[in-house]
């Protein structure tokens, strides 16, 4: 039946339907005997130049993150563009991402990033909620406006962004640009707890030790550490970003900088590769870490403890 399937969508696709181009990229990607990275590609690439943005963007991310390609960041950026100003919100997010960093050849601007994020924050993406989220918090690239930091933040938050579940919870516990309220805290900081995010279970314990009256539904739930709570600093200082290592040994991390007194963040990310100078420095702090593997980064500590 895949045989025949395959027959059909070649077919189709020779004749120059991007859709049948699209499927046969999953054809080929697939764990089946048709897995081909470089039929996959060739398809993935013929569907981008025929103008379908998923192609586009999924094309852009092959470059970005150097899968089946040489890596190659400016022409990342090539094909988010394509994708985003055909509206598709997750190419307007990546692309948004490439302006705050100032990577694939552009020039770091956190007004266009805003500008991007927006766009796809409007379209209901969970990390460009997040991310406009935390620019409106800290007045990168639009005016402070706490409001609406926690409008972005609360819709990500919804989604089930874990990070958003976070800083939504401190939002409320210091009542900034909502109303001041431990309970929604609280809730808040369970939903993001129970996707292992260590913080949130700390702060969880902060709130109890300050006799604030937890909701019955999280009050009886117990605020046992994850595992990987190995890796954290001797500290109760909130993480400061994810750390995840690939299949070729680069460790990705995906920081984030706190506001005083807030806990909504800015972000950047980094990539170590095996042998660059830090690698062994960074794994070291981690505690480890194995390809496939991740877990939070724990605050750097300087050599008074601080």
């Amino acid at each position: 039946m895949r045989k025949r399937a395959a027959f059909w969508y070649r077919k189709s696709a020779e004749h120059g339907y991007a859709l049948a181009q699209l499927a046969l990229v999953l054809l080929y990607w697939g764990d089946g005997e048709a897995h081909d990275d470089r039929q996959a590609l060739t398809w993935m690439r013929k569907a981008a130049e025929q103008g379908n943005a998923d192609a586009q963007t999924n094309l852009g991310v092959m470059y970005d993150m150097g899968a089946g390609v040489a890596q190659d960041a400016e022409k990342a950026v090539f094909w988010y563009r394509k994708a985003a100003e055909q509206g598709e919100a997750s190419a307007q997010y990546l692309l948004g991402r490439k302006y705050r960093a100032g990577e694939g050849g552009l020039p770091q601007s956190d007004a266009e990033a805003a500008l991007w994020h927006e766009k796809a924050a409007e379209q209901g993406n969970a990390g460009a909620q997040y991310s406009l989220g935390t620019m409106f918090a800290e007045g990168r690239g639009v005016p402070r406006n706490d409001t609406k930091a926690a409008f972005w933040m609360q819709n990500s938050a919804e989604q089930g962004d874990a990070f958003a579940q976070f800083d939504l919870a401190r939002m409320y516990e210091k009542g900034r640009g909502i109303p001041q309220s431990d309970e929604e805290a609280a809730r808040w900081y369970e939903k993001a707890a129970t996707q292992e995010y260590a913080p949130a279970r700390l702060a969880l314990e902060k709130l109890r030790e300050k006799g604030v009256e937890l909701p019955r539904d999280i009050v009886h739930k117990e605020t046992v550490m994850p595992d990987s709570a190995s890796s954290l600093a001797p500290s109760d200082e909130p993480a400061i970003g994810s750390a995840t290592m690939e299949e070729n040994g680069d460790i990705v991390l995906d920081l984030r900088a706190m506001v005083e007194d807030f806990g909504i963040i800015g972000g950047a990310q980094l990539r170590y590769k095996p042998g660059e100078p830090g690698y062994a420095d960074v794994l070291q702090h981690l505690g480890g870490l194995k390809p496939g593997e991740s877990r939070h980064v724990p605050p750097w500590l300087d050599k008074g403890g601080k």
